[in-house]
């Protein structure tokens, strides 16, 4: 068993960590069933909000439970050394008008929480 001890992180060191991640795992929902997806992201720090945009076909499971459901969870991981960092982000998702075969989907925090923790 590995013992964990963690730290919360701040909002400085969060932006930090979502620089050097290039995924992340989007979280839906529709009628009580859970959804998970990995999706290729971009952020901007938006004053007290953090912006995300996704891309994602126009068709498919995730696009059908957003169109009932906007309500949706991000969550980033990053591990250096001796250290796992972990970003969790709950939201609300816009789908943009779509490009060709994709849509722009962008999500807006509304709360935004982050943990390091010591592996030894």
């Amino acid at each position: 068993m590995v013992n964990q001890e963690y730290c919360e992180l701040t909002k400085k060191e969060i932006l930090s960590i979502l620089k050097h991640t290039k995924w992340c795992h989007l979280g839906i929902s529709d009628c009580d069933q859970p959804y998970i997806v990995p999706m290729y992201f971009s952020f901007e720090p938006k004053g007290n909000h953090i912006c995300f945009s996704l891309l994602s076909l126009r068709n498919g499971q995730k696009m059908l439970y957003m169109e009932h459901n906007q309500k949706v969870c991000l969550e980033f991981e990053l591990q250096r050394e001796n250290y796992f960092f972990s970003i969790i982000v709950y939201g609300t998702v816009t789908i943009c008008p779509p490009t060709y075969k994709n849509s722009l989907l962008e999500v807006t925090s509304t709360q935004v929480t982050g943990r390091c923790y010591m592996l030894y």
